[in-house]
């Protein structure tokens, strides 16, 4: 039967739930949480044009092209929030960037503000926590075009093009104080250090110091030649420092007396940014010509160079807070650290990351494509890199894709293997840019539509088949045989061509104007025209006759399309006055609904695969889903503020909807809610599947690189630390067979790991390096924590010790491998082990000879179990045997004689203690610098997420893996984990050669994740020879 259900809360869920005889069901203690799990990635961040460190250099702000701003963790380079508000983005590539800046505390973000409401005359505060506005401060009668907070964060100061700066109270969003007296517009302000003055530059060359309290001048300083560009406070508030890019020199001044103090000279370009250091004692010039001098500011003398070939210039520098690094950023480029001491580069980091554009899904949506690749949608991996692409087509077969590149402003087509990655075929291009891709059914031909027209290709000839110029065709398409092709014309007329003669096999004339579109029947039996003349026409296709007029848009008929089944069609009217779709039956003429979805211009109108519903969506990105028999709205789906909406379709089942972004490659909606269940996140190393309850899968690689926020907090980390809780296999394909996974445990922030000795990478002659190291609660408590030598957990004997309710302290010796670099970490997670925590890390260089490694192995195979013949295996103890054997003789050839160490463990030998032995013996005479390889060939078992070898000695009855048996019996891969760990050998590699007996129905997630789980845990590389439904 089928029962409706009601959560714990006594809710009634949006779903039911099935309930077969005799099998288990999971059924949620808790309800699904709102919103857990916020993901924050990076994708498509435009380049940045100015930047802003907080002075402990924790956090960094950045301004993009677009007139968005970010926010990142400086240390670990993560982005922390990114504020695409309409109102910032509106003025694209303006002020917005350069001049927002965060709070003292950096709690606030304070950016002027650009859409069309606000047109620059005003400015807001954000919640860098929730991202949200808090504040509105307007007042200016012209664009504001600098913005500071106070020393204490209660008050901020705009300044703006009507020659004004205005002091804000923060709490009221009040007008403390105006400052008037330039003759040009305001363009840069700061606060002293101690708040009770502020600095305000012009465009008439002066810099006023006014009183905060009073509003009064102070004093004007006015001695510098072609205007004034930055003006920073020293540490201490006793100086200041101009400079103007139109000037080679910069000024050093006395801010208590107004007088000049030195001038710094002898730069070869005019002055763009100023940094003083910590203790106020240097200063760092940046001038145009992307030199950066470091200068003493009592002698003016110069002490250090950084340059960087660069054609863009600095925006802005910045010291840290010890003073032995700076930081550069340049306009549209990566940021550069540098060490004060060397001149040298230290790091470089980008915080833009490359526009997607042009993503869709293959034709049997098995791979998803954009400019920088093709992705399979079942692994989430890159199967093809693409590069300096600016359209692709993937094949009807999905076999290969055909390539729309770009160099030396010629335009390239090509198709390759998609599997391969080989070029099959080379064409020259004809145009720029380009409209659309269209394989022919077959996948032998193509057409390609760009700024000149549209060309007919034959793909295995690489020839031009036949040219449409523009001036005379408005569209092409293939017909369903892919035998012939419908044209249509300014000419009033459609036309259908012999592929390969490009003779004319029909003519449809009747429209009394141009004609826009033209597309054909599902089974190519009738065509359908949509003219300027307002009406769209049903033509039969052999004979030629019309059949059908349909009339009643008050505007020209841009698109038109069949339903599915051939029974109905839409048209699609779309001017600045008639924004209408209408359904029509073909049989009678007549119109059956009409849907005004917006004010928009209609973008796209598809069916869903039985007919029964169609989804419209506008130029502004919101998608409206209809009932087909009604006429009804029956959804809206919203897509997230900035992106932007390739391309849309229904999955085969009709019961979601997907849709490609530039943002998100992949978005995808419930039909029956209206909610969003999955998303795509996409890098070069791969796509991550997400859900809002916070699953994941996808490759290790982009795991690493999209983001967590746990609730509405700047605790931000990488997804791929949330494994243990959330990693969940198969994601994507499973949300399209209709099942909604909820997580098993609760978000709770991992505890936070610091090394305290040795403080940084040491080299010793040592063989063993102590180590202490301190694991601060952050209120999700704290899993027992472990030790990797170079990725391999490692046993150490010293215990951790509770310091405190909140804090455990562990000190510990660990032996080091000779001649080689050392990379010791201590792990930990939340106690329910769903987050891990952010690994801390010590590099320690052993100087010892390097020595030569041994190998050791233990082979494992059951082929005779104890328990009669129903569950013995041919192969098993064979497998065992013969990989022992390989290894013995095969091994000496690479590690020399006696360094090979083979232990056969078989049959009435492989019990849970024999094998438990077996390891032991190894783990004895392992060190660090050794490899150890197991392998197990016999009967494997996966239950829930746990994962279990049989051994010898099983007891079975009729129901061979009863569950409680096998429980009970079984070798679970927890404590096979434990036993490996015990090995010191920090090379190991587990072979499982195993028939999965325990899962009936297709691969099993539970498997996958076990496997993986054991990988990283252990440090091992694991080899599976077997899938869960296949033998070994």
């Amino acid at each position: 039967p089928v029962l409706g259900y009601r959560n714990p809360s006594g809710k009634q869920s949006e779903h039911t739930l099935l309930i077969r005889g005799g099998q288990r069901v999971r059924i949620a203690k808790r309800d699904p949480a709102e919103k857990n799990l916020e993901l924050v990635e990076t994708a498509s961040l435009p380049p940045i044009v100015g930047w802003r460190c907080s002075k402990d250099w924790k956090y960094l702000m950045a301004g993009h092209q677009n007139g968005t701003v970010s926010v990142w963790n400086m240390q670990r380079k993560q982005l922390l929030r990114y504020f695409n508000d309409v109102d910032l983005a509106w003025a694209a590539g303006s002020f917005a960037g350069i001049e927002a800046t965060l709070s003292p505390d950096l709690s606030m973000l304070l950016t002027p503000l650009f859409g069309e409401t606000f047109n620059g005359k005003s400015a807001a505060i954000y919640d860098v926590v929730t991202g949200r506005r808090i504040r509105t401060f307007g007042g200016h009668s012209e664009w504001i075009s600098s913005v500071a907070f106070s020393p204490d964060g209660k008050f901020i100061l705009t300044g703006s093009e009507d020659k004004t700066a205005i002091l804000w109270d923060i709490s009221m969003s009040r007008r403390i104080q105006t400052f008037e007296g330039h003759s040009e517009g305001v363009y840069s302000v700061a606060f002293s250090p101690d708040g009770k003055s502020v600095l305000t530059g012009s465009y008439d060359d002066t810099v006023i110091l006014w009183n905060v309290a009073t509003g009064k001048r102070l004093r004007t300083f006015e001695d510098q030649e072609a205007g004034v560009s930055s003006f920073p406070f020293s540490p201490d508030g006793k100086f200041i420092i101009t400079g103007s890019i139109h000037n080679k020199t910069a000024i050093l001044w006395d801010v208590a007396t107004g007088k000049r103090l030195r001038a710094f000279e002898g730069h070869d370009a005019g002055v763009s940014s100023f940094a003083f250091s910590s203790d106020g004692k240097s200063v760092l010039i940046a001038t145009g010509d992307n030199t950066m001098i470091l200068r003493d500011v009592t002698t003016g003398q110069h002490l250090r160079t950084f340059k960087e070939n660069n054609e863009n210039g600095i925006r802005s520098v910045a010291f840290s807070p010890d003073g032995k690094s700076v930081l550069t950023g340049y306009y549209g480029n990566p940021m550069i650290l540098w060490d004060v001491e060397t001149e040298r580069k230290l790091s470089s980091f980008d915080l833009s990351t490359p526009g997607r554009f042009g993503t869709y899904l293959s034709p049997s949506k098995n791979f998803l494509a954009n400019n920088l690749g093709v992705f399979s949608i079942d692994t989430g991996k890159m199967t093809m890199r693409l590069d300096d692409v600016s359209k692709s087509a993937i094949s009807p077969d999905e076999k290969n894709i055909f390539v729309v590149s770009n160099e030396n402003n010629e335009t390239f087509y090509s198709l390759w293997d998609i599997t391969s990655g080989e070029r099959l075929h080379n064409f020259k291009g004809h145009g720029k840019w380009i409209k659309s891709i269209e394989f022919s059914p077959h996948g032998d031909k193509i057409l390609i539509t760009d700024s000149d027209g549209t060309i007919l290709w034959d793909i295995a000839a690489e020839a031009r088949l036949w040219t449409f110029v523009n001036e005379e065709v408005n569209s092409v398409v293939f017909s369903p045989d892919g035998n012939s092709i419908l044209t249509c014309s300014n000419d009033k007329t459609a036309v259908i061509r012999d592929i390969a003669t490009m003779d004319r096999l029909q003519t449809f004339e009747g429209h009394r104007k141009i004609v826009n579109t033209a597309v054909f029947s599902p089974d190519g039996s009738l065509v359908l025209t949509g003219s300027d003349d307002n009406t769209a026409i049903l033509w039969d296709r052999e004979t030629g006759n019309r059949l059908q007029i349909f009339e009643g848009h008050s505007n020209g008929v841009k698109s038109v399309i069949f339903s599915p089944d051939g029974k109905s069609v839409i048209t699609n009217s779309y001017d600045f006055y008639d924004h209408t779709v209408i359904l029509w039956n073909i049989t009678r003429g007549q119109p059956l609904h009409t849907f005004e979805s917006d004010k928009r211009v209609l973008s796209t109108i598809l069916f869903s695969p039985d007919s029964s519903k169609l989804f419209t969506m506008g130029s502004n990105d919101t998608i409206h889903l209809w009932d087909f028999n009604s006429g009804k709205l029956l959804q809206s789906f919203d897509t997230p503020s900035q992106e932007f909406i390739n391309t849309i379709t229904f999955d085969e089942s009709g019961n979601h909807i997907l849709a490609t972004g530039v943002w998100r490659p992949l978005y995808v909606w419930d039909v029956a809610t209206g909610k969003p269940v999955a998303f795509g996140s996409g890098t070069h190393d791969g796509i991550l599947f997400t859900t809002p309850e916070g699953h994941f899968d996808g490759p290790s690689g982009v795991r690493n690189k999209v983001a967590y926020r746990i609730g509405e907090s700047l605790n931000i980390l990488p997804v791929d630390q949330f494994f243990d809780g959330f990693y969940y296999p198969d994601l994507y394909k499973s949300i399209l067979r209709g099942e909604r996974p909820l997580p098993k445990v609760t978000v709770e922030a991992p505890p936070k790991i610091r090394i305290l000795s040795p403080v940084s990478r040491i080299t010793t002659e040592q063989e063993q390096a102590t180590v202490e190291a301190v694991i601060d609660d952050q209120g999700g408590g704290i899993q027992k924590p472990v030790v990797k030598l170079n990725g391999s957990e490692y046993l150490v004997d010293e215990l951790p010790v509770r310091e405190n309710e909140k804090q455990l302290r562990w000190r510990f010796t660990i032996p080091l491998i000779s001649g080689v670099e050392n990379i010791i970490e201590v792990h930990s997670a939340a106690s329910n082990g769903a987050i891990a925590s952010q690994p801390a890390r010590i590099i320690v260089d052993c100087e010892k000879p390097k020595k030569r490694p041994e190998l050791y192995m233990v082979a494992v195979g059951i082929s005779d179990y104890a328990d009669g013949q129903r569950i013995d295996l041919k192969c098993a103890r064979n497998d065992a045997e013969v990989l022992a054997k390989t290894f013995r003789e095969r091994g000496e050839l690479f590690y020399g004689k006696g360094k090979v160490h083979v232990k056969t463990v078989v049959d009435s030998q492989a019990t849970m203690a024999g094998i438990q032995q077996a390891i032991a013996e190894v783990a004895k005479a392992a060190k660090p610098r050794d490899i150890f390889i197991l392998t197990l060939s016999g009967h494997g078992v996966t239950l829930g997420e746990r994962y279990y070898f049989i051994p010898y000695d099983y007891k079975c009855d009729n129901n061979d893996w009863q569950d409680e048996r096998v429980r009970r019996q079984g070798l679970p891969e927890d404590k096979l984990d434990d036993w490996i760990a015990s090995v010191p050998a920090t090379k190991r590699v587990l072979v499982y050669d195993t028939c999965q007996s325990g899962s009936a129905l297709g691969r099993s997630t539970s498997y996958e994740k076990t496997l993986e789980s054991l990988a990283r845990r252990s440090g091992c590389h694991v080899i599976a020879a077997a899938a869960s439904n296949e033998q070994a």
